[in-house]
């Protein structure tokens, strides 16, 4: 069956509707009477083209939605969401979560007096403390709105990873699949050349693992990255760095170097940005478990003229809005809200 959740029109005409008449409201992500909807669009149309028109729609980061807390028990709690294009006082964000038929398993609301704006298009807001789910195994999309406005969808899948055999413990386990795996991001740093006495920009890769990407039997993995150019070997991450979190899927980052002799990390020359701009074609970051050197994550950039091409969805012409990848992220360790431009790569199609 093709996963098609009710749009972001239909979402929010479906809930003008109910207020317009309780009683006659078809099923949840359904079909409304035709006489509620075109009313509950013609008015619904006025808010939403004229706020439009006003400014940006309202975009939820996808850092920060990765950044959701997830379980091997099927949970996910939501954390603090940060919203480009944000109004300057706070809106009432709300989060819909629906099913492969388009209906509305859950419905959560946001505290206003939990808004932090910065003094230009961004803001942190946070949803109420009971917005949580437990899923199970199925396809899923989470909805954001901010106000009137739909402002972002999140498609993502629940699988089986584990049925524990132990007749004292049962227990199964799950993963989630879906954008943690699919994207990550690049940031330019710079590092200190000792012996140029310059601070060329170096390539850091952030990007989302944990738990579910490492057996049960290991308590903390190790992961090793590449990065290849028509199968040759470019650069790879310190051996003696990168492990995977214990939560089920984290934030992690991972610099490159040349390659260079076990041991001799301390030495290891970094892979500068201009190293991978200096040549135009395909590169490929991998990533692998230092175990048994499974496969876990794979993104490709492309190098054409000297830069990098920019994937389609971070453009902010990008259609459908809704899927739009803001191409900035939240600075990490930063005391206040700071968000800078990033780079956002992507998973190679099958």
């Amino acid at each position: 069956m093709r996963f098609r959740p009710q749009t972001w029109r239909e979402t929010i005409y479906s809930h003008a509707a109910k207020r317009l008449n309780k009683h006659r409201l078809s099923r949840l992500g359904g079909i409304v009477k035709k006489s509620f909807m075109a009313l509950a669009a013609a008015f619904l149309s006025v808010i939403l083209c004229g706020a439009s028109e006003a400014q940006q729609t309202p975009r939820i980061t996808l850092q920060s939605i990765l950044n959701t807390l997830t379980y091997d028990s099927g949970l996910m709690a939501f954390q603090p969401l940060d919203i480009a294009f944000a109004p300057e006082k706070p809106l009432p964000m709300t989060l819909f979560i629906k099913n492969q038929a388009g209906e509305t398993l859950g419905q959560f609301g946001s505290y206003n007096d939990f808004y932090v704006a910065t003094d230009k298009v961004f803001a942190r807001q946070k949803l109420v403390n009971t917005a949580q789910m437990t899923f199970k195994p199925g396809i899923y999309a989470l909805q954001f709105a901010v106000g009137s406005q739909a402002a972002t969808q999140f498609l993502f899948k629940v699988d089986v990873d584990e049925v524990s055999d132990d007749p004292f413990n049962p227990k199964t386990s799950y993963k989630f699949v879906g954008p943690w795996q699919q994207y990550a991001y690049l940031l330019f740093p710079t590092m200190r050349n000792f012996k140029t006495g310059e601070d060329p920009e170096v390539i850091e890769l952030h990007f989302w693992a944990g738990k579910q990407d490492q057996p049960s039997t290991v308590k903390k993995g190790g992961i090793f990255g590449w990065i290849m150019k028509d199968d040759k070997l470019l650069a790879h991450s310190k051996r003696t760095q990168g492990y995977l979190d214990s939560r089920q899927l984290a934030p992690n980052r991972m610099l490159f170097y040349k390659p260079h002799e076990r041991g001799k990390e301390v030495n290891a020359i970094p892979f500068y940005k201009t190293d991978m701009l200096g040549e135009d074609g395909t590169y490929t970051f991998l990533i692998r478990r230092k175990e048994d050197e499974k496969l876990i994550r794979g993104y490709q950039v492309e190098v054409k003229n000297g830069e990098m091409v920019p994937l389609p969805e971070t453009s902010l012409q990008y259609e459908p809005g809704h899927s739009l990848v803001v191409p900035r992220v939240y600075k990490l360790g930063a005391n206040v809200l700071n968000f800078i431009p990033a780079f956002w790569i992507k998973r190679p199609s099958a």
